[in-house]
């Protein structure tokens, strides 16, 4: 569910005319206030659906009726797009001591779409399976205003050293989150001859 919100400026009330008691608010003919909003009013909050376009007007009310409807203003609720996924940067994958089999993947933050809401955080998985069908680690980090991201596992399977039978290679990814939703993922794979 979305919102927008509609604003005026106060009813001039002509000399001798009774008093503005309220409000109301319309998309099209369609009364959106179920009782008339204070006197004082100058803006409403509709609820509005992705997808849907409206037209909205303000009706001023007094004890003698109702005024003429307001100008419409129209607005139509589009859904902002969720970005980009994030692009690993050259210097994408380090592998640390192996005696603690560790990898750290540096990517650098999504350029977000215009208009779309600012990417909060980040989702890196390890997984075994290329398909990520299980996730053998998986962590959230909050999104910078700049700069890089990095983040580390550990005790990440090695490969065999037989060359006739490699296996176990791991497989990275990265996601960006937004309010919206997750973007495609950008992926990584290590071979079993780099985890040697």
């Amino acid at each position: 569910t979305t919102t927008a919100t509609v604003k005026w400026t106060a009813a001039t009330v002509p000399t001798n005319a009774p008093a503005i008691t309220g409000y109301n608010v319309y998309n099209g003919t369609n009364l959106l206030t179920a009782t008339p909003l204070a006197a004082t009013a100058t803006s409403y909050t509709a609820t509005t659906a992705v997808g849907t376009s409206y037209a909205f007007n303000v009706v001023a009310v007094s004890a003698e009726g109702s005024s003429t409807p307001s100008t419409s203003v129209t607005y139509s609720d589009t859904a902002p797009t969720a970005g980009t996924a994030p692009a690993f940067s050259s210097a994408a994958l380090t592998v640390g001591s192996l005696t603690n089999d560790t990898v750290t993947i540096t990517w650098t933050p999504v350029a977000n779409a215009t208009g779309a809401p600012a990417i909060t955080s980040y989702v890196v998985q390890y997984s075994t399976s290329a398909t990520f069908a299980t996730i053998t680690s998986s962590t959230t980090v909050t999104a910078p205003a700049t700069g890089t991201q990095t983040t580390r596992f550990t005790n990440v399977a090695r490969g065999t050293t037989s060359p006739t039978a490699p296996s176990n290679s791991a497989y990275f990814r990265v996601q960006a989150v937004n309010p919206v939703g997750t973007t495609n993922s950008a992926t990584l794979t290590l071979a079993p001859t780099q985890l040697k």
